[in-house]
Parts: C-alpha cells; sequence; structure tokens
C-alpha cells in the first residue's frame, strides 16, 4: 500500500468516525484481491460490512450485527445477501437472473460517507447483457447519538438491455438462542413462535398488505421466567421492518431451519418493461427492543404516527375518528346471518332483546342471485328494504349487506356472458399475456360447473363505477346503515399489466391508490346524499385500506399465540369487528369423519375473551346462539362489559399486555377454522387500554376474562408508571359485567387475586 493510500485512509476514518462510519481496507500483495471493511454505528447496533475484490470484480458482503448494550451478534455464521434484484433482458418476461449484493460480479461499487452514514453505488453486473448497465444505490443511516440503522435502496437497468423486476431487501439470518428464543410473525392480528428453532423447519411467505399480513415487521427476542413467576427478557432483541410510506406491493417471508431467515420482496414498478428503475418504497429499520413484541409494535406505531400516507391523522380528535359514524365506534355486538327477509326481521329482534344491547347483522344472501356467482350485480331479495326499515326504526338495530369489492363473474347472469366481455373485460386485472385472470372460489354454476370469477382491477374507472352503484343501491335506495365491500382489506395487490389502466404495470402502490380513490368517492357521494351515519367496512385488516374505510372484519384472527399487535399500533383509529364462531370442519371430523364436534362452548369462550382483550367489537354470532346456554351466558358478559368500557376502544389507545404469573393453567379447544390445529392459550385473558387527557393519561382499563371452568388465582404485573399512572394518585375499582363496583386500594392490585370460572370483569383505574 502506499503513502497516498494510507495518508487518504486516515484522513477518511477519522471523517467517517464522526458519522457512525469506520472503513478499514488491506490489500494482498497479488492485485486481484482486496478487502475492505465498514462499520456502521448507532447508539444500540453496530453492522460490519465487507467489500470484496476479485480480478476487477467487487461484491460487499454483511459480516455480522451486533448489539452493544450485551456486546452480542445476533445474525448467523453464514449471512444472506443485503439484497439480491431481480433483473431479465427484455422480452423474456418471467425469466429473471438474480444479481447479489455480495456476488463478486459487480464491475465497480463505490462508498461516499454522507452526514449520516454511506452510500455504496452498485455499478453493472457481470460481464456481459443484460446486467451490464445495472445499477443499485443502498445508503445506510446511522448515528451514535440515536438508536438504530435505516436502510434504503434504489435499482435502475441503466439502457435498454435488461429490465429490473423485484429487490429482496431486508435480508438477515438471525442465530438461534434456544428455548427462550421468541419470534413475532405479523401474521393477521400477529402471533409469537415460542422456541422457533425447536418446532421444526418451516418457510412462511405472504403478500403484503393483505388478509396475512397487515404490517410489515418482524421482532427477535428471547426471555425467561423469573423467580416471581413473571417473564422477564433474558437479552436485547431486535426489530426489523420495511418503513414504505406508500404501503406498496411486498412479500414478506421467514424461513426457520438452524437459523431465522427474514426478508421482504418488493416487486417493482413497469417490471419487465426495458430501461425501468425503481425505488424501495421507505426503509429498512434495524432496532434494538428491550421487552418484547409490544415494543415492536411501538416503534411502528411511531413511525405510522408521523409518515406513513394512510394514518387518518386529520380525521382523528379527542372523540376517535371523526370521519367515522358514532353508532359504529360505540358498537359491540354483532350477528352474522344468510336468511331471507322474512326470516331476518324476528331473529334479529330476539337477538337484540336477549343480549339487551344495540346489534348490528352482516347480512348475506339478501340479494337475489347466488352466493360467489352472478357478480357483482346485486339486487335485493323481495321485501329487503322493508326489513331493514323495520329493523332500523329503534336506532338499536344496524343492517350492514355484503357486496363483494373485487370479483366480476366471467358468466354474470345465470350460465349467460351477460356484461362481462362487452363491459368487464376491459377493467380486469391481467397477466403479462394479456388475458383476465380468472379465479374459483368453490361456487358452482347451474351445470356443476365452477364459477370463474376475474379479479377487477380497482385503478378502472368502470369498476369504481360499478362498486360505487351497488354502495348506493344499498344505502340511498333501501337505507341500510352499513355496507360491508368485501376483499378491499384481504386481497393481495395483483400484478396488472394492462396499459390501458393507466398505471405503473407490475408493483407499486397504485392497487392501494385506487382503491383509495373508488372509497373516497364513495364516502363523497354518501355525504353528498346526506348519508353520514352510513358506516363502510371490509375483509381483514391490510393496514392501507385504513383511512377508508371505518371497520375491519377480523374473522380471521384464529391461530395459536396470537398477541394483538395491530391493535397496539392501530387501536382507536379504526373498529375491529367479530372472530368467526362457525367456519369448516371441526378437527376432530377432518382427522375422523364420524365424530362430532367438541368444546365448542370453551372455544367459544376462548375467542370472546382474547377478542374483548384484543378491543374488537363482539360477535358475527349466528342470532340463535342466544338459545345455547352453555354459551350465550358467557357471550353476554363479554358483550355488556365491553359496551360499558366502549370510549376506550375508539377514542383510547392500547397499552402493553398486563403479565400473569406462570401460575395460570391453560385451556385447548377446537376453533373450528377450517385447517387449523387445536388451539391453546392462557385460561385467563387480559388487556389493558387507557384515555388520555391534554397529552396525558386519565384512566386505564384492565380486562380480565377467565374462559375456564374453575377458579384461578392469579398474580398481575401491571406496568403502572409506563401507563402514565402515580400509584400514590389513582383510584381503583373491580366492575363486573353487570355494572358491579367495588373500590380496591393499591396493595389490593399487588396481591393474588381470584377470577371466577368463566367470568369477566375490569379494573379501572383513575389519575387523581
Amino acid at each position: 500500500m502506499t503513502d497516498f493510500s494510507l495518508r487518504f485512509l486516515k484522513v477518511l476514518a477519522t471523517r467517517c468516525r464522526k458519522n457512525a462510519l469506520l472503513i478499514v481496507a488491506s490489500l494482498s500483495f497479488a492485485p486481484l484481491y482486496a478487502q475492505t471493511t465498514y462499520k456502521v454505528e448507532s447508539r444500540d447496533l453496530l453492522l460490519l460490512l465487507e467489500k470484496q475484490q476479485v480480478s476487477g470484480f467487487q461484491g460487499l458482503k454483511l459480516l455480522s450485527l451486533e448489539e452493544k448494550k450485551n456486546r452480542r451478534v445476533l445474525t448467523a455464521g453464514e449471512t444472506p445477501p443485503l439484497f439480491t434484484l431481480s433483473y431479465s433482458a427484455p422480452g423474456a418476461g418471467q425469466s429473471q437472473l438474480p444479481a447479489h449484493a455480495d456476488s463478486v460480479a459487480w464491475k465497480q461499487i463505490g462508498s461516499a460517507a454522507t452526514a449520516d452514514g454511506i452510500v455504496f453505488s452498485f455499478r453493472g453486473f457481470g460481464n456481459s447483457t443484460p446486467g451490464s448497465d445495472l445499477s443499485v444505490e443502498m445508503k445506510l443511516e446511522a448515528s451514535p447519538e440515536k438508536d438504530g440503522i435505516e436502510i434504503s435502496y434504489r435499482a435502475a437497468a441503466g439502457s435498454g438491455h435488461a429490465s429490473v423486476s423485484a429487490m429482496t431487501i431486508a435480508r438477515f439470518s438471525f442465530r438461534d438462542f434456544g428455548k427462550q428464543t421468541r419470534l413475532f410473525l405479523p401474521h393477521g392480528s400477529g402471533i409469537v413462535l415460542n422456541d422457533p428453532v425447536g418446532l421444526g423447519p418451516r418457510n412462511w411467505k405472504h403478500g403484503y398488505p393483505g388478509y396475512a399480513v397487515p404490517m410489515p415487521w418482524f421482532a427477535l427476542w428471547s426471555e425467561s421466567t423469573g423467580p416471581d413467576g413473571f417473564r422477564t427478557n433474558r437479552n436485547t432483541g431486535i426489530y426489523l421492518g420495511v418503513h414504505d410510506q406508500n404501503g406498496s406491493r411486498k412479500e414478506i417471508a421467514c424461513t426457520i431451519g438452524k437459523n431465522i431467515q427474514l426478508q421482504v420482496t418488493v416487486q417493482a414498478e413497469n417490471m419487465y418493461e426495458p430501461d425501468n428503475e425503481f425505488s424501495i418504497g421507505g426503509k429498512t429499520v434495524l432496532r434494538t427492543l428491550q421487552n418484547d413484541w409490544f415494543d415492536g409494535a411501538m416503534v411502528y406505531k411511531d413511525w405510522v404516527r408521523r409518515e406513513a400516507s394512510w394514518f387518518p391523522r386529520t380525521a382523528l380528535d379527542e372523540n376517535g375518528r371523526k370521519d367515522s359514524p358514532q353508532w359504529i365506534k360505540e358498537h359491540s355486538l354483532w350477528a352474522m346471518h344468510r336468511v331471507s327477509p322474512e326470516e331476518m326481521t324476528p331473529v334479529m329482534k330476539d337477538f337484540r332483546q336477549a343480549f339487551g344491547v344495540p346489534a348490528a347483522v352482516h347480512w348475506y344472501y339478501w340479494h337475489k342471485n347466488p352466493y360467489d356467482n352472478d357478480y357483482p350485480h346485486f339486487f335485493p331479495r323481495d321485501g329487503f328494504r322493508e326489513a331493514v326499515q323495520e329493523l332500523q326504526k329503534n336506532n338499536d338495530i344496524f343492517i350492514m349487506p355484503y357486496i363483494n369489492g373485487l370479483l366480476w363473474d366471467s358468466r354474470d347472469r345465470g350460465m349467460e356472458d351477460w356484461l362481462y366481455t362487452s363491459e368487464a373485460v376491459a377493467g380486469t386485472s391481467k397477466g403479462t399475456d394479456g388475458k383476465p385472470r380468472l379465479y374459483t372460489y368453490g361456487s358452482k354454476e347451474s351445470d356443476g360447473s365452477d364459477v370463474r370469477l376475474a379479479h377487477m382491477c380497482p385503478a378502472t374507472e368502470i369498476w369504481q363505477k360499478k362498486v360505487l352503484e351497488n354502495v348506493l343501491r344499498l344505502a340511498r335506495e333501501n337505507g341500510t346503515k352499513a355496507v360491508y365491500i368485501d376483499q378491499v382489506a384481504a386481497a393481495i395487490p395483483e400484478l396488472c399489466f394492462d396499459r390501458s389502466h393507466g398505471h405503473p404495470l407490475g408493483g407499486g402502490n397504485w392497487w392501494n391508490a385506487g382503491y383509495r380513490k373508488m372509497l373516497e368517492n364513495i364516502h363523497a357521494e354518501l355525504a353528498r346524499a346526506g348519508l353520514n351515519d352510513v358506516a363502510i367496512t371490509t375483509e381483514c385488516t391490510g393496514e392501507t385500506s385504513l383511512p377508508i374505510v371505518d371497520g375491519f372484519l377480523t374473522w380471521h384472527h384464529q391461530l395459536e399465540n396470537q398477541v394483538p399487535a395491530f391493535s397496539a399500533v392501530y387501536g382507536g383509529t379504526i373498529q375491529m369487528i367479530g372472530r368467526d364462531y362457525r367456519a369448516g370442519k371441526t378437527y376432530a371430523e377432518r382427522t375422523e369423519p364420524r365424530m362430532k364436534k367438541t368444546n365448542e362452548p370453551l372455544a367459544c369462550r376462548m375467542k370472546a375473551a382474547e377478542a374483548l382483550c384484543f378491543g374488537e367489537q363482539i360477535g358475527w354470532f349466528v342470532p340463535t346462539i342466544t338459545e345455547e346456554d352453555d354459551k350465550f351466558p358467557f357471550l353476554k358478559d363479554v358483550v355488556h362489559l365491553r359496551n360499558r368500557f366502549r370510549t376506550y376502544f375508539y377514542k383510547g389507545e392500547m397499552c402493553r399486555v398486563p403479565q400473569l404469573d406462570s401460575n395460570v393453567p391453560r385451556v385447548t379447544a377446537d376453533w373450528n377454522f377450517y385447517d387449523s390445529p387445536l388451539i391453546s392459550a392462557p385460561a385467563l385473558r387480559t388487556g389493558a387500554w387507557k384515555l388520555a387527557r391534554n397529552g396525558k393519561t386519565a384512566s386505564v382499563v384492565v380486562l380480565f376474562a377467565n374462559t375456564s371452568s374453575e377458579n384461578i388465582t392469579a398474580s398481575v404485573k401491571l406496568e403502572l408508571s409506563e401507563y402514565g399512572i402515580d400509584p400514590k394518585k389513582m383510584s381503583v375499582f373491580r366492575i363486573d359485567a353487570n355494572g358491579g363496583r367495588e373500590k380496591l386500594t393499591a396493595p389490593q392490585i399487588r396481591q393474588p387475586v381470584t377470577f371466577t370460572k368463566e367470568s369477566v370483569s375490569a379494573w379501572e383505574i383513575t389519575c387523581l
């Protein structure tokens, strides 16, 4: 190495230390091989990278990620590339080639220190086209004064010789830390895998935003039980998220083998088009965690409320969502039924009377056409309008009919192609071959053949007008107080390649933007008609749909080891509605057809208890559940307790879930949800929600639900200081489902408490 090179490196290292970056270079005596090590450092993390050069080609490898508090390396020995760019020659379609960050095949990898980190510029991959003009810019941001490392990417094909189609980012392989390892996956409400490596190899991959993945972030930590019987975090954990302001389409994946590999793949705008380029929306964010998944939820929540385009900042005030009808914000009880108008009227009156609180019904089969057939032509059965008027006349029953927000039947009037070819085809989502994508959902035509339904593109005018027409038919012509538009927040955005639609081809956030335009227009038309009290809801919890609807149907929250991560991020900004209490065959019936349903009452208690603590509105019950004595009393108590504290769920925010000591038993039941196995959960469930006044905590409600058939005595650990409560300046009342109140002292809530079997109750803590 020359004297000039040494002087240059000393100057560069001095400059970069100030920016949390250190560069160390080494050259072999043979000029064919060289290494340069880069250290990117924040207050809590240390990231080591190595640039390798062999025979004129270069690659950038991740060496390790270390959390500094305990000087613990988090990544496994064999680290995956920091990114993989998928590209192809024009006309090659879906035949893709990979360009890995650590492949020693880049013609040049430049680096430049910035005020807040370093930028790497990758140029030219391989010796020949189509990769010769590829370019990637990767920026790492970190500061010794702040927690976290942030990584952003930009890619370009560079010439007419190539097209970039996708980039896999946020690729980290984390070490297994033994049986105490805990992994949070953003599946539905959120799930935690205990000892994930010990559970055996598995691959988990789902599209975002959609039914399975409403939020794109992970958390990994380790914990054990302390001598007091409560969980404790043994070491600092790690948060990995993609903070994309526009919520572009992605695939979120986790592969578990000897280690835990996490990654996110982002599809490019104008994929397969020559000379395209795209910026990966937002940043990959790494942060340490001091406790568990809730800390990760708070990291994501803080970012969402500051930067996410879908967060309804201007629609929030001290009364919650001011653009949502008051009735749905205050609501607590839902039925789901599939009957004619003449059957619906008496059964819903009985349902409402039995529960003793306002009720709403999600009404399927109100229309003349069969379910999942002849869509989107929804016309009411005879007597529908009259039934709606009768049920809603006292403002204590609300009607929410079903329509679909995605599908058009390719034979849309019986066996006849009525309007599909002449009107709908132009607005269908299409593949690279230009043909509409057709799907089957199990429904049959009159001749026994499958109903084949096209997915419509939400960016098209024809589809936006059709959904608006169906909504107005229900709300304006028939007077319903709500309309449910199926699949909007459940269906993963499709890669549509129809140029006539006016959106970028393939990836991007245009799918979300199309639905946003559609629903904003629907709300505007309802307002023009004076129908501001009509609520719009949809299926599942894809977060980018949040500002355009008033409620998410959470029927799919049916997994083992669920945690209320979605509620922790979005509680108080959207209403979450119901669980499925009656899907598919039971586990026993699937494994042995002669078996009958088992543990139904316990399963119902488990679902309702969890929904209560997660802040969801209760139900999606078949109305005749009021006649089932082994279920109804507990469910009624859950509904009444939630109704009593309903303001917390539309004005407030979720707090860290209170801990129960390790003596709480677990219960197991068949949740009767499609292919899910038996579900095991703590017999005693808890949750905590708070209300604020002038930016400070005013009160907290702590919820308890004992689902077992035995009394349970347990100690409760409340994070009062985290909740914003001074234990010397508070009052505490125990309140049951019927409104009975008992004043408690501060020492009492620190002592073991006995919770009566099959009961619900709450502690309301008010700041004095």
